[in-house]
């Protein structure tokens, strides 16, 4: 009898531990969080998503500390998201003491991706201003005003080297107007607003002639209702649609789709040795190498091939 019970006791932890490693493959393995933002396209993703991934969701601008305790609690290695600088500056110390790891589709903060629990999906700002650079130069640019994100500074701040090449002026920009500024003192204007922002400030772009250069952070599907602009650009990480966030975050789902990982620190050994999307690996700073142009926004949002600058 005893000896009986002995075996009937190791079978049932034997079920536990196959039911146990069936619920991780299944289940847990596929649960990541999902941070998404209402200041561009990428909250369409959580009515949409359809797959085998299962997200728990939280709106990026209201997200705490107290949240990455809860994901973890619920086994959450790794998250996605978010999309803006300025919220995952919030929560960096928190991804190290939770080991949690972050894949943006877009933050390119040149402080933030030193950090080795986040990794973005886009280049760094200090490659983007070069390119940023270089066309304005080609453009005969010599007096450039910067419009600077107050609610994301810690990303707009890299657009600041800018003024290392051109005379200008840098300016934060919070509602409808511009206090003391006068627009045609500059031949070209670049805005590293989010696109919400980008929208109000274009309501006091109209009689402006000059260049008008939009970073990645202001560019998303809403800006389609934009007038046409001859002088508007934007800078392009080679993906040739506006809304081009919605296909770095398919990029990253489509990757965690294919591999599973025990824990944050299996996915960031394996990924700094192996190709991520087209052939790139992370780079030590973990950001992915795009190939960066500056194009018009005209031609890129009615589709039309791009002829490359």
């Amino acid at each position: 009898m005893k000896k009986l019970n002995y075996n009937l006791y190791i079978l049932i932890i034997i079920a536990i531990i196959f039911l146990q490693i069936i619920y991780w493959y299944f289940v847990q393995s596929n649960t990541y969080g999902f941070l998404y933002s209402l200041k561009n396209s990428s909250h369409n993703v959580v009515s949409s998503y359809d797959g085998k991934l299962k997200f728990i969701s939280f709106n990026e601008d209201g997200f705490k500390k107290s949240d990455l305790r809860f994901l973890k609690s619920k086994g959450v290695n790794i998250i996605i998201g978010p999309n803006f600088s300025s919220s995952i500056a919030i929560i960096e110390k928190g991804l190290e003491k939770y080991g949690l790891i972050a894949l943006s589709p877009s933050i390119t903060s040149n402080d933030l991706l030193n950090n080795k629990n986040i990794f973005s999906f886009v280049p760094i700002n200090k490659i983007q201003v070069d390119v940023i650079v270089s066309f304005l130069k080609e453009k005969n640019v010599k007096n450039v005003l910067i419009v600077l994100d107050p609610f994301n500074k810690i990303y707009s701040k890299d657009f600041l080297d800018i003024l290392k090449t051109f005379n200008g002026k840098a300016v934060y920009f919070y509602s409808s107007r511009l206090s003391n500024i006068v627009l045609d003192n500059f031949d070209a204007i670049v805005i590293t607003l989010s696109p919400n922002l980008a929208l109000d400030f274009f309501n006091i772009l109209s009689d402006f002639r000059g260049i008008v250069l939009l970073s990645d952070s202001a560019i998303d599907s809403s800006l389609r209702i934009l007038p046409s602009y001859n002088n508007l650009y934007l800078v392009d990480f080679g993906f040739k649609q506006v809304d081009w966030s919605l296909i770095t975050i398919n990029e990253i789902i489509n990757l965690l789709s294919k591999h599973k990982f025990i824990s944050s620190e299996q996915f960031v050994s394996y990924f700094t040795s192996h190709t991520v999307v087209n052939n790139q690996a992370f780079t030590p700073e973990g950001y992915l190498i795009r190939d960066i142009h500056i194009e018009k926004f005209d031609i890129l949002r009615k589709g039309f091939s791009i002829e490359k600058k």
